[in-house]
């Protein structure tokens, strides 16, 4: 899902690794965690 306040972002991922992602919003608020981790 694609609006004007949202961004895509696209990447390479590597086998057998994890990945920790945080986000900030428009008003440059972040998560104090990690928002999403992804498992490959």
């Amino acid at each position: 899902m694609t609006t004007a306040l949202s961004k895509e972002h696209e990447t390479e991922l590597i086998n057998e690794k994890n990945y920790y992602i945080k986000c900030k919003d428009a008003f440059k608020n972040k998560n104090s965690e990690c928002a999403i981790v992804i498992k490959t």
